[in-house]
């Protein structure tokens, strides 16, 4: 069940920021240098 749910949030997260990435190319950078912070 657990692992279920990893998953099925991962694939949103994952489709989510596939196309966060096609309007947004470097979001992935503005993700990093949150994350540093």
């Amino acid at each position: 069940m657990v692992n279920e749910d990893i998953l099925t949030s991962s694939l949103i997260y994952n489709t989510i920021r596939i196309q966060a990435e096609q309007f947004y190319p470097n979001i992935l950078e503005q993700f990093e240098i949150q994350k540093r912070v």
